[in-house]
C-alpha cells in the first residue's frame, strides 16, 4: 500500500535497537459489574415491563494490565474502535453495596481494579491537562479526568512514560485498553480530548514490538463470568489470547486472507463532527443459507457500505434491509419496543438452522459465514424476561440478537454515541470462529477460520518482520480503494495476487512518526 509503507524505514531509524518479537497475554470475559450501569439505564427506561439478567456484553473481552511502579494490576476492557486508554482513579472507589452496586455516576466500585497515583513512584501528570472519552452509548456513559504518564506492564513486557487517561469520573466500572487509532477531524487534527498517542505506537516507540499490529482470537462462546466460587464472587474465565506484533499459526487454518481497511475518518465527507473510528472494510454482499444449503443473496438497495471489523464490540449493526433478511431466516423475531432491540425466545436457540454470510474487502475478498445459532447472545450472558403476566407466572425469556438494525439509532447499542455517521459493524459474535490480525501501519485486517478443537497444540508464533511488514503467512484478497480526493486509482502490476490496487493516502506520516516517538498530538 502506498499510504504508509515508506514510513517503515523512517520508523526503523527513529526507533533504534533490537525489538522484542512479540508479547502475548490472555483474554478474559469482561466483569459483569463493569457494564452494570448500562443495564440499570435500560431497566429505568423500561420500568416494570422487563427484568434484565446478566450484563450487557457490549465489550466482551478484557486483559490484565499493570500500571505504575510497583505495578497495580487491573482488568481493562479491550477496545479496537478507540485509540485512547484509561484507568479508574482509586480516590473515587467505594466498597461494594448490594443494594446499589454502582452507587452513583460519580463514585464507582472499581470491581475491575483501579489506580492510586500516590503509590506509583513513576507517575506523572501530562501537561495536556483534561481528558474526556466516550466508551459506551448510554445517556451519560463516558469518562472524564486527566492525562497521565506511567509505566505499563502486560504479558511480561513493560514500557515507561506511557500516556493514558486517569478517570476521575466514569459511568462504567472499568478502565479501557485502546488499540485503535485516535479520532481525527477531516483536516487531520486530533478530536480526542487528550491527543494521546495510541498504545500500539507507544509499544513500537519503546521497542516492545516491531510493528504496530496485533492478532486476536476468542473462544467460540461469548460467556461472561457466570460461574461462582465458594465465596460467591464471580470466577474469571479465560476465553482467548491477544498477541502483539505477531501471529500464532497453530490457532487457525491458513493462510490468512488479508483485506484492505481504512481509518473510519477517511470516509468522512461533511461536518467535522462526523467521525467514525475503526478498521472499516468494503462489504461487497451478504447472503443467507438455509438448512438445505440453499443460498439467498441479500442486497443493500444498491448502495455500497463499509463496516467496521471489530472483535471487541459484541453487537453487529447492519442496514435495515440486510437485517430484515437475517430476521426472516431466523424466524419469529421479536421487536422489544421498550428498548428498541430485536430478540428471539431463548428456547429457540438450539433449533436454529442455516447461516448468515458476508464478503469483506471487495469482490473476491474474505467470505465470513456464521451459523444462525451463533448470532444470539447466550442466555447465561444476558437475557430479558417480560413481566406482568396476569397469572403471576414468569414471563417469556428473550435473548438479544447479535445483529441489530443500526438505522433505529438505538442509544443502547450504538457503536459510539458521539458518532453521527453510519455505523455498520461486524462484531465479535460474527467473528467468534475467526482468527483476526489488525495492522495499523498498513491499515489491513487479516482473517482465517479458527482451528477446530481449541487448544492443545504447540504454539507456532511468527513475528512481523519489521515496521510496515505485512501479516506473516498472509495473502491479499479483494481490492484496495481510494478514500481521499487527492489519490488516483491505478493498477499495481507488481502485486502478485492481482486485483485492483489503489493508493490510499491518509496524511498520517508526520503524526505516526511523532506517535512512534511518544510525542503528544494536540489538535
Amino acid at each position: 500500500m502506498a499510504s504508509t509503507r515508506f514510513l517503515a524505514p523512517l520508523l526503523l531509524l527513529l526507533v533504534s535497537g533490537a525489538a522484542a518479537a512479540h508479547v502475548e497475554t490472555k483474554l478474559y470475559a469482561t466483569s459483569p459489574r463493569a457494564m452494570t450501569i448500562l443495564g440499570q439505564d435500560m431497566q429505568d427506561y423500561t420500568g416494570d415491563h422487563f427484568v434484565f439478567n446478566g450484563a450487557i456484553p457490549w465489550y466482551p473481552y478484557s486483559v490484565d494490565v499493570g500500571v505504575g511502579t510497583p505495578a497495580q494490576t487491573q482488568s481493562m476492557a479491550l477496545t479496537v474502535q478507540h485509540g485512547e486508554s484509561w484507568v479508574l482513579w482509586s480516590e473515587h472507589c467505594l466498597p461494594r453495596d448490594d443494594i446499589n452496586p454502582n452507587r452513583t455516576s460519580y463514585y464507582r466500585n472499581c470491581s475491575s481494579g483501579s489506580f492510586d497515583d500516590v503509590k506509583s513512584s513513576s507517575f506523572a501528570y501530562n501537561e495536556t491537562g483534561r481528558y474526556y472519552g466516550s466508551f459506551a452509548s448510554g445517556r451519560e456513559a463516558g469518562v472524564d479526568g486527566f492525562v497521565m504518564q506511567d509505566t505499563v506492564h502486560i504479558g511480561g513486557a513493560e514500557w515507561s512514560n506511557t500516556t493514558m487517561g486517569l478517570g476521575t469520573w466514569a459511568e462504567l466500572d472499568t478502565g479501557f485498553f485502546g488499540l485503535g487509532r485516535p479520532w481525527l477531524y477531516p483536516n487531520g487534527q486530533n478530536a480526542t480530548g487528550s491527543g494521546q498517542a495510541t498504545m500500539l505506537d507507544q509499544m513500537v516507540a519503546h521497542r516492545v514490538i516491531d510493528s504496530p499490529a496485533f492478532s486476536i482470537y476468542a473462544d467460540n462462546r461469548l460467556l461472561l463470568n457466570s460461574t461462582t466460587g465458594g465465596g460467591g464472587e464471580a470466577t474469571r474465565r479465560e476465553i482467548g489470547s491477544i498477541l502483539f506484533g505477531a501471529v500464532d499459526r497453530s490457532k487457525y487454518d491458513g493462510p490468512l486472507k488479508r483485506i484492505q481497511a481504512s481509518y473510519g475518518r477517511d470516509k468522512v465527507s461533511g461536518s467535522s463532527w462526523e467521525r467514525a473510528p475503526g478498521y472499516f472494510a468494503n462489504v461487497t454482499g451478504f447472503w443467507t443459507r438455509d438448512a438445505a444449503g440453499k443460498d439467498r443473496p441479500v442486497g443493500t438497495r444498491g448502495s455500497q457500505i463499509y463496516a467496521a471489523v471489530n472483535p471487541t464490540f459484541a453487537i453487529s449493526n447492519l442496514p435495515s434491509d440486510v437485517a430484515a433478511e437475517l430476521y426472516r431466516a431466523v424466524g419469529s423475531v421479536a421487536y422489544l419496543a421498550y428498548v428498541n432491540l430485536k430478540a428471539v425466545l431463548c428456547d429457540r436457540i438450539p433449533d436454529l438452522r442455516g447461516s448468515f454470510g458476508v464478503e469483506l474487502g471487495g469482490a473476491g475478498g474474505y467470505r465470513l459465514e456464521v451459523p444462525l445459532r451463533d448470532l444470539v447472545v447466550p442466555p447465561e450472558a444476558f437475557h430479558m424476561v417480560l413481566k406482568g403476566r396476569w397469572d403471576g407466572s414468569e414471563g417469556e425469556k428473550y435473548c438479544l440478537l447479535a445483529v441489530q438494525e443500526e438505522a433505529r439509532r438505538n442509544q443502547y447499542y450504538r457503536y459510539d454515541y458521539q458518532n453521527s455517521g453510519p455505523e455498520w459493524v461486524i462484531g465479535s459474535m460474527m467473528l467468534r470462529g475467526t482468527y483476526a490480525v489488525f495492522d495499523s501501519e498498513n491499515m489491513e485486517v487479516s482473517l482465517a477460520p479458527l482451528k477446530a478443537g481449541g487448544g492443545g497444540r504447540a504454539a507456532d508464533i511468527v513475528a512481523f518482520g519489521s515496521a510496515g511488514a505485512h501479516a506473516p503467512d498472509s495473502e491479499f484478497v479483494g481490492y484496495e480503494e481510494c478514500f481521499v480526493k487527492s489519490c488516483q486509482k491505478k493498477e499495481d502490476e507488481d502485486e502478485k495476487n492481482g486485483g485492483l490496487r489503489v493508493d490510499v493516502q491518509t496524511g498520517l506520516l508526520v503524526s505516526s512518526a511523532l506517535a512512534a516517538l511518544g510525542f503528544i498530538l494536540v489538535g
